[in-house]
């Protein structure tokens, strides 16, 4: 896949897409990720104090508009909550996961995901600020950010105005999951609930394939016209987990996707090079890269929610921190562990990858590098 650079005299356009302060400054009271850290554990009551802070996102701020109002018109997203029931140390428990969907007729998808529940604690309330409260935001602020552009995008593809090269084919999907943490001791069983049951759905229902024939070479091959499982119509996968912390360091986990961790590494550099990084020259200035440019660690033996979708053949791109925050499953992950030009920083670089995976036009011309 070629991926379109935006060149870097439009860079501010990135920034001024949405303002990321209500989303992501967790030192502003009223902004998203501050209200939503508190406790998160599955089957509680602030799990669906969360779920529905996700999803009246999608419905109200992003909901259908017939543009009367200012904003333009929005055809809003398509919002699944898929629920399933697992058997944990603690008993049967519920867990819910948030699936929202720019352009559901899309036939191929690209896929961000974060796990929305916190790990239960016996003593002490747990709110799991990197673990994962701010991923979550990341992802809500990405939706934000680039709806309108979406919009586009969906419209071109409805009017069959695609530039051939079958990037309108892919839409963004963002997945919030129930139930990653382990009750007691993570095992192959008390873990990752909410993905497990999600993917063991996906394998066994179809959507409608869509794709016209000036689509890319398909990762899996298929019949036009013919049913395709959920599960294959996911392009990438993208896992954030452990991220808000100050001086993350991401190795690249696989080789299948070496390249597009590369482009995720391109982009924070390019970022940088301009000044746009950062949202202000004291931050910039005591920079480093989130990133290790080196081999991929074939997993490193880390398991979170990609691992079914692994074993059922997604490309994965998992974006977690080696080593894990120091304060990893302890009180202490709260938000005294988060920093703001952090998560400003990983706004700008997934809003700058992701609108150059999509091929998103943005209001000026991209030229290609």
């Amino acid at each position: 896949r070629s991926f379109t650079h935006i060149p870097s005299d439009t860079f501010h356009l990135i920034s001024s897409l949405s303002d990321a302060v209500p989303i992501l400054d967790h030192t502003d009271s009223s902004s998203w990720l501050a209200r939503f850290l508190f406790p998160r554990v599955p089957g509680d009551p602030g799990i669906i104090k969360a779920r529905k802070m996700i999803t009246d996102v999608f419905q109200k701020q992003l909901g259908p508009s017939d543009g009367k109002k200012g904003g333009g018109i929005r055809t809003g997203w398509k919002v699944e909550e898929h629920a399933s029931q697992g058997d944990t140390p603690h008993g049967v428990k519920p867990f819910v996961n948030v699936v929202a969907t720019k352009d559901p007729e899309a036939p191929r998808k690209l896929v961000l995901a974060a796990h929305y529940d916190s790990k239960w604690f016996e003593r002490g309330s747990f709110v799991g600020a990197t673990d994962s409260a701010a991923p979550c935001a990341m992802l809500i602020d990405l939706a934000i950010s680039l709806d309108a552009l979406l919009e586009g995008a969906k419209k071109k593809r409805k009017e069959g105005k695609g530039t051939g090269d079958g990037l309108e084919d892919v839409t963004l999907q963002l997945i919030f999951f129930d139930g990653e943490e382990a009750w007691d001791r993570w095992t192959h069983t008390d873990s990752i609930y909410g993905s497990r049951a999600l993917v063991a759905n996906w394998t066994k229902s179809y959507d409608q394939s869509s794709l016209p024939s000036s689509s890319h070479e398909a990762r899996r091959l298929t019949t036009h016209g013919r049913p395709v499982r959920r599960i294959d119509s996911i392009d990438h996968f993208i896992l954030l987990d452990l991220l808000g912390a100050k001086h993350p360091t991401i190795p690249s986990y696989y080789a299948s996707t070496h390249w597009l961790f590369r482009e995720l590494l391109s982009a924070e550099r390019r970022l940088r090079d301009s000044g746009h990084l950062y949202p202000d020259i004291k931050s910039s200035n005591e920079a480093q890269s989130f990133f290790v440019d080196r081999d991929p660690m074939l997993g490193a033996g880390i398991e979170d929610d990609h691992l079914p979708f692994i074993a059922n053949g997604v490309p994965v791109l998992h974006l977690i921190p080696t080593p894990f925050p120091r304060v990893w499953h302890t009180l202490k992950d709260d938000a005294s562990a988060l920093d703001w030009p952090t998560n400003y920083a990983w706004s700008m670089i997934l809003r700058l990858f992701t609108a150059e995976y999509l091929g998103l036009e943005m209001p000026q011309l991209i030229r290609k590098d």
